[in-house]
């Protein structure tokens, strides 16, 4: 199947004369009566950045999956291949470069990947500060960059057996940070939030996080801080019949400093409603998603 990106391209668009929106000619000036004043037609107005909405689609390259997408700082995009174990880098232009990672990726048709045969699953692309692409890998427990020339570097040292990093973003101190669910499910028993150096050392952090929160997003505040969204997760399988188990949890929003101390918020957030990613508005809150419940926060 052939898979293609779509890219939204902006123009420039000039507003019509006024003569062509006015018509007819001013009625003549009677003694002692205004004459009438001509209301100009309002320009249109150009959309915000000169967005158009005109969709331009790309091959992607042989990719069977393009999932996540970041701009890089070489004036490129980045995407990711979901579980392919690749990455593409795509010019303006729409010239796309695919490149494979180190981890094994091979698997037979219709298998899922397990600890036994792993798969680089990317999970989340960021921007780093060194001026590399930086990206987690879920199944095979990893943190990686790659260059805009294709050089992949992968971190495992300091990342504990099982982490599934997931979300990844750049910190304002110069780090990349990123979310730990702890194995998945059934256990999902020590969640983490770990940071990275752009030489690959990490550290990671636990105090204060609630058990089985599953942390996803995670995006650097307005207040300096990294912010990171808890998915929760159901409680143990429920007996037959007796229905789908309760969430043991809520999901939280939560906050962790540049020293790794964590806050935890829960109030207004609906119970099982599953918070996901996470992002910096333009009004100075933070926003996210809710997978299991169709809102916003």
């Amino acid at each position: 199947m052939l898979r293609r990106f779509l890219v939204v391209v902006g123009f420039a668009a000039l507003a019509a004369g006024c003569a062509q929106n006015g018509g007819g000619s001013v009625p003549p000036f009677n003694s002692g009566t205004a004459a009438p004043t001509a209301t100009p037609s309002p320009s249109p107005s150009p959309s915000p950045r000169g967005i158009s909405g005109t969709i331009t689609e790309f091959p992607s390259g042989g990719m069977s999956a393009p999932d996540r997408i970041v701009a890089g700082s070489d004036g490129n995009m980045w995407f990711s291949n979901d579980c392919g174990g690749q990455i593409g880098r795509i010019t303006p232009s729409g010239t796309v470069t695919v490149f494979a990672l180190p981890t094994p990726v091979a698997l037979p048709a219709g298998d899922v990947p397990t600890p036994s045969t792993p798969t680089a699953c990317i999970a989340s692309l960021a921007a780093g500060p060194d001026g590399n692409v930086w990206f987690t890998e879920l199944r095979t427990n990893r943190v990686g960059k790659i260059t805009p020339a294709g050089t992949v570097t992968e971190f495992s040292a300091g990342i504990s057996p099982g982490a599934t990093p997931w979300g990844i973003a750049a910190g304002r101190d110069g780090n990349l940070w990123f979310t730990e669910g702890d194995g998945g499910p059934p256990s999902y028993s020590t969640p983490r939030i770990a940071r990275i150096t752009t030489s690959g050392v990490v550290t990671e952090f636990t105090q204060g996080m609630s058990a089985g929160t599953f942390p996803q997003g995670i995006t650097a505040g307005p207040d300096g801080n990294m912010w990171f969204a808890e998915h929760g997760y159901p409680g143990p399988p429920a007996p037959p019949d007796a229905g789908e188990a309760p969430p043991q949890n809520v999901g939280r929003i939560a906050r962790i400093t540049m020293s790794g101390a964590v806050t935890e918020f829960a109030a207004g957030i609906m119970n099982g409603s599953g918070p996901s990613q996470i992002a910096a508005g333009p009004d100075g809150n933070l926003w996210f998603t809710e997978t299991m419940f169709p809102h916003l926060g």
